[in-house]
């Protein structure tokens, strides 16, 4: 049960041989009985885990390579991890691999309801599912159904879009035409000077805590469709459909047909009557989006 003592012994005569372990006795002596647990003849005497010892126990199993208790013990983290976080006066002690394999427990639901006033564990979990969202598969079970991998800042609009919405995302007019099936599709130019690393970077000097630029993130690369406006959208700018609350008025009278006009509402932007291409949404006032989910994605 105890792997490390077995690498470390491996091909030496052990009869005459003393063996120091540095270890709080009452921790080690809760190995020990978990070790033989199986010559018990009740569960009820077995060990058990609490929000008290699980962080110490953690440690002492991955280090000793207890692989059946360390999983034991990620799985009363991932379960507890609140009252864990409250109890346990160290969390520094836990290494990254440890902190690797506990976010991969955790959807990005379950991580956000973990409650850490002081940040003690949360943030570098928060790390991990950054990583995880950079993947080039989006992995569904975590609450990612899209992926960071290719994002990138347009340089002539100075959106930032991945490559699978590419086309759909409209960029300024001088870079959006019609393709042979009459769709208006936008060509945008990838700006070779900025880095995912650098905007991730500005991101946590902006909001300071790695928890909002997860969802930062998450909400750049997952995008929408409104049913309104007719647009996609990322779901970082959910309540922002933009309308005008009152409809254009053309120039002339009823029977001119005027071509030319303006929103009463605001005055400022000039409307045509008639137009090749349909410009994307605009408005002077914002709303809310309607989304129309039409698959387990949306």
């Amino acid at each position: 049960p105890i792997c490390y003592f077995a690498d470390i012994t491996n091909g030496q005569k052990l009869e005459d041989m003393d063996i120091s372990v540095h270890c709080d006795l009452e921790i080690f002596d809760w190995l020990i009985k978990w070790v033989k647990k199986e010559l018990l003849a009740s569960q009820e005497n077995w060990p058990k885990l609490n929000a008290s010892n699980v962080i110490p126990i953690l440690v002492s199993a991955s280090f000793l390579q207890m692989e059946p208790l360390l999983l034991d013990c990620l799985s009363h983290c991932h379960s507890h991890l609140s009252d864990v976080v409250k109890v346990s006066p160290n969390l520094g002690c836990l290494n990254e691999t440890i902190i690797s394999r506990l976010a991969a427990m955790f959807t990005n639901l379950e991580l956000d309801m973990v409650k850490d006033k002081k940040d003690r564990i949360q943030p570098r979990l928060f790390c991990k599912l950054i990583q995880s969202l950079c993947e080039v598969e989006a992995q569904a079970l975590r609450g990612h159904y899209a992926t960071l991998a290719g994002l990138y800042r347009c340089l002539k609009c100075g959106k930032h879009i991945t490559q699978s919405v590419s086309s759909y995302v409209h960029c300024i007019p001088q870079n959006m035409k019609l393709n042979r099936w009459g769709q208006i599709i936008s060509s945008h130019v990838r700006d070779i000077n900025w880095s995912l690393s650098n905007y991730v970077s500005n991101l946590y000097k902006e909001l300071r805590s790695w928890r909002k630029v997860y969802w930062r993130l998450w909400a750049a690369c997952h995008f929408l469709y409104c049913s309104i406006c007719e647009c996609h959208f990322p779901s970082s700018q959910l309540h922002w459909c933009m309308f005008h609350p009152e409809p254009a008025q053309y120039m002339g009278g009823p029977n001119e047909n005027g071509k030319l006009g303006r929103h009463p509402c605001c005055g400022l932007q000039l409307v045509y009557r008639f137009e090749s291409i349909t410009p994307p949404a605009n408005g002077c006032q914002y709303r809310e989006h309607c989304v129309v989910p039409e698959n387990d994605r949306d």
